[in-house]
């Protein structure tokens, strides 16, 4: 009897740790959303990249592509996953939350060429959705009572999806395959940059407000 009522208290307290963690990380993503919004970051700019797809023989020519303008959508939306992880670790207490980004969304202009028997530049729009199973491990530490200190944010691999909206790219099934691999591979980096950069600064402040329970 003993043995139950201890295990039962284990789970209770628990339970409980997970779920004050829970709540306290979604105040401080609700919060997220306002401050992101304040400081410009919603959307936020992509910076500009080119890459090439090299010609695969005689009846094509090397295509390059210069995306020129874009911007990414979604970081104020961003939400927790699962339950959070509380308790104790190298002497402090420590909550960890995974965080999905499948709110996010990249438009991008590019100028084109070398898909065309012409070799004309024309301009496409593309726009690519990071997957739903992408997610950032958000790490908070301190004692009890006083505010919540950022631990350095992890990033997982992000999954993207891309597609022409606007506009039309004449490649066949492998060079279309590699147009689109480049694309989410830059895009890739970028969003990982941006949430461990500029939305790591502002969820530190933000975060900062809290104290850990």
């Amino acid at each position: 009897m003993l043995l139950h009522i201890i295990v039962c208290a284990v789970l209770a307290a628990g339970a409980f740790g997970n779920f004050t963690a829970n709540t306290m990380m979604d105040n401080i993503l609700r919060d997220m959303t306002i401050q992101i919004g304040n400081t410009g970051l919603d959307p936020t700019v992509v910076s500009p990249f080119n890459f090439k797809v090299k010609a695969t023989g005689v009846t094509n020519r090397d295509f390059k592509a210069n995306f020129t303008q874009g911007s990414l959508y979604g970081l104020g939306q961003l939400r927790r996953q699962g339950n959070c992880n509380y308790g104790i670790a190298a002497g402090e207490l420590r909550m960890g939350c995974y965080v999905t980004l499948g709110s996010l969304r990249a438009l991008m202009n590019a100028d084109v060429k070398g898909d065309q028997i012409s070799g004309k530049l024309h301009s496409i729009s593309t726009s690519s959705n990071v997957s739903p199973q992408s997610f950032l491990l958000i790490e908070l530490a301190g004692s009890r009572g006083y505010p919540a200190r950022l631990i350095p944010m992890i990033m997982r691999t992000v999954t993207i999806s891309t597609a022409v909206t606007q506009g039309k790219v004449d490649l066949g099934t492998s060079r279309h395959n590699e147009f689109v691999r480049q694309i989410n591979d830059n895009l890739a980096r970028q969003v990982a940059s941006i949430l461990t950069g500029k939305y790591s600064s502002v969820f530190h402040s933000v975060a900062s407000r809290y104290r850990m329970p």
